[in-house]
């Protein structure tokens, strides 16, 4: 890992752990949420440190990462001229399409408001760009609707965008 990552994974768990610690001062109804955060991403962060100071766990992780993963995209340098120039129209095409649909959960929010345009976007996400099935596109357009509704609405009682349009 280089100085500046570990510059950086440092900055992040000094970073955690002050919202942590600071998220205690809040009402008891309002902390929950940043201390679940917080809590995951410290533990994920202690982790990225101790990898980034020791070398030793460094390279079992390697190796655990080497054993487990295989190359979605082929390098570079193993393709052919051709197949490099489709690959990356490929890969463009698909970066586009994936800002194309966070324009559309922006436009969505706006007009539709959060409960709505929330578990529309990630249906049409799953069932259209994902290619899922039915049962698990509304499946997850449920729950995440029952999650955010039962954080920010009901436990948090923080107030949701409604949208432009009168509903």
């Amino acid at each position: 890992m280089k100085t500046e990552e570990k510059v950086l994974t440092f900055f992040l768990l000094v970073s955690v752990c002050l919202m942590v610690v600071l998220s205690f001062d809040f009402r008891p109804g309002a902390r929950l949420v940043p201390l679940i955060i917080g809590f995951c991403t410290t533990i994920l962060m202690v982790s990225l440190s101790i990898l980034a100071i020791s070398p030793r766990f460094a390279s079992w992780y390697q190796k655990l990462e080497d054993k487990s993963s295989k190359p979605l995209i082929t390098t570079t340098e193993e393709m052919s001229e051709p197949n490099r120039k489709v690959d990356q129209t490929r890969i463009k095409k698909k970066e586009i399409s994936v800002v194309g649909w966070l324009l559309f959960l922006t436009a969505a929010t706006y007009v539709l408001g959060f409960l709505i345009a929330i578990p529309l976007f990630l249906f049409l996400f799953l069932k259209l760009w994902a290619r899922e099935g039915w049962v698990l596109s509304l499946c997850m357009s449920g729950a995440v609707l029952g999650v955010v509704f039962f954080i920010f609405a009901y436990l948090l009682h923080i107030p949701l965008h409604q949208g432009i349009i009168p509903g």
